[in-house]
């Protein structure tokens, strides 16, 4: 993928979770169901991953190499990251778990989520093709990622969330 598909990629993916929910009221976007994560802290855990990518790209690049080495595997793609993904063992507890704010409300969370991916965007605009490539980051579950990986897992990453927050909305919709 090119920069620009992978921007285009995660542009469309936040602003498809955002058309969903924008219609959610604020009791059933806070509403747990089955144990699940609530339609909050879904969108809080995809903040807090691009919060972290956002600081990941504008650390500075020796920084990166420096702590997290170079990236010398060759380009895997979605479906590499589909099919590790679909046969992970996710462990239960990270330090990516959504963090509720005191002031949280649909329209902040809603607010933060949209911030803190539009300077994701933003960043990814400063990058060039070679450290995209050759730059790395670490993931729990895939291991360490090129720059361009790690940014396909970011839209990967909000379309799965998106399906958890359409197995919520789901039922509330069809009653409709």
């Amino acid at each position: 993928m090119t920069r620009q598909q992978l921007i285009q990629d995660i542009d469309q993916s936040y602003n498809n979770v955002i058309e969903k929910i924008s219609s959610v009221s604020e009791e059933e976007f806070y509403q747990k169901k089955n144990g699940k994560w609530s339609i909050a802290e879904n969108l809080a855990h995809l903040t807090l991953s691009a919060k972290l990518m956002n600081r990941a790209l504008n650390a500075p690049k020796i920084g990166l190499l420096l702590r997290f080495g170079l990236h010398l595997k060759s380009f895997r793609d979605i479906n590499w990251m589909n099919k590790t993904y679909a046969a992970a063992t996710i462990p239960s507890t990270t330090s990516f778990e959504p963090r509720m704010q005191l002031e949280s409300s649909k329209s902040f969370e809603l607010k933060e989520f949209k911030e803190k991916h539009l300077a994701l965007i933003s960043s990814v605009n400063k990058w060039g093709n070679p450290s995209l490539d050759f730059l790395q980051l670490p993931h729990i579950v895939f291991g360490k990622l090129s720059i361009r990986e790690y940014l396909m897992f970011i839209a990967f990453h909000i379309r799965h969330h998106e399906k958890a927050i359409d197995r919520i909305i789901a039922p509330t919709q069809s009653h409709a």
